[in-house]
C-alpha cells in the first residue's frame, strides 16, 4: 500500500480561518505514492450557496472534479477526512493531476 502525504501550501493561522470562514479551501496537496492530487475542500453551506447563486443568475455552475466535502474546512477536519478516503476510496484507481495534464520537462 502506498504511503499518504498531505500538504497545506499555505499552513498559516490566517488562511486557516478565511478558510473557515470562506467554507472553502484549495490549497491541499494530497501525495499518495508518486501521484498528487489537489482536492477542492468544500463544506456543504458553501457549496450549496455557490450553486444557488448560479442559479439565480441563470449560469451553469462548475464543480471541481476533485471535491471534498467536509464538515468543517478546518486543518484537523481536512486531514480526518481525507485519511477516511483514502481508506475507502484512493485505493482504486482514482487519477491524479499528472494524468489529466502531461509535464514536459526542458
Amino acid at each position: 500500500m502506498n504511503k499518504i502525504k498531505i500538504f497545506f501550501a499555505d499552513d498559516s493561522e490566517y488562511v486557516e480561518e478565511t478558510s473557515i470562514n470562506n467554507g472553502s479551501r484549495h490549497d491541499v496537496i494530497v501525495q499518495i505514492g508518486d501521484t498528487l492530487y489537489n482536492p477542492a475542500i468544500y463544506c456543504i453551506e458553501t457549496l450549496t450557496q455557490e450553486f444557488r447563486e448560479a442559479e439565480f443568475n441563470n449560469q451553469i455552475y462548475e464543480i471541481d472534479n476533485a471535491l471534498i466535502l467536509v464538515k468543517e474546512v478546518n486543518k484537523k477536519e481536512v486531514i480526518r477526512t481525507i485519511l477516511f478516503l483514502y481508506k475507502i476510496i484512493w485505493k482504486k484507481n482514482i487519477k491524479g493531476v499528472l494524468d489529466y495534464f502531461p509535464t514536459y520537462e526542458i
